[in-house]
């Protein structure tokens, strides 16, 4: 389980495409992930911030695909 104290921010962006990839990536190593997306009213915008978190045990494997 991925809790304030137990995950790292791999993330944070505003690109759609990067925000996307990453989650791919992760999905398909079977990483577990969290995200939010803040910003915006209503509609999706560029200028909305992404954030994925993924819990602190996972970070040398997120680290080995060398995504960021």
């Amino acid at each position: 389980m991925i809790l304030p104290w137990n995950r790292r921010e791999v993330y944070v962006g505003t690109s759609i495409e990067k925000f996307d990839e990453i989650l791919g990536v992760l999905a398909g190593n079977k990483i577990k992930y969290e995200y939010t997306v803040n910003g915006g009213r209503g509609f999706i915008t560029t200028a909305q911030m992404r954030h994925i978190f993924i819990h602190k045990k996972d970070l040398t494997k997120f680290q080995e695909l060398r995504l960021v």
